[in-house]
């Protein structure tokens, strides 16, 4: 497992809660840090990145995924890149799994992205206009 590689989708649906999702223009998931050598559950293990159109963050506003109150760039910008992170604590009973995702991902550039884009595993870090 390579844990600096990024892997990227042009497009993607982003699971928000219950069976709302959004589409994503461009997705990137980065596997930061080698959950072996993980010394806090807490430490960032991994980083997903993805833009979306100005009408999507009102769903993700909603979702209370992100702060309802975004500066104007943010909110005129044609796309806006939302960079969210995991760790050992969030992924709770799932980080197996999650691994084994990255495994699959990282050595096919077609396997779908699913616990990947399951946003219930996320928590917000940054928002930056596009």
């Amino acid at each position: 497992m390579n844990p600096s590689k990024t892997v990227t989708r042009e497009k993607q649906s982003i699971h928000l809660a219950d069976k709302s999702y959004l589409e994503a223009i461009e997705v990137s998931v980065e596997l930061v840090a080698d959950v072996l050598r993980l010394e806090d559950e807490m430490q960032t293990l991994a980083r997903l990145r993805f833009s979306v159109q100005p009408s999507e963050l009102e769903l993700l506003a909603n979702a209370g995924l992100i702060e309802p109150e975004l500066p104007q760039a943010v909110r005129s910008a044609p796309t806006t890149v939302l960079v969210f992170r995991t760790d050992r604590d969030l992924l709770d009973e799932e980080d197996d799994e999650f691994l084994a995702e990255w495994s699959r991902i990282e050595s096919d550039p077609s396997a779908p992205l699913e616990l990947w884009v399951d946003l219930d595993l996320w928590e917000f870090e940054s928002i930056l206009a596009g």
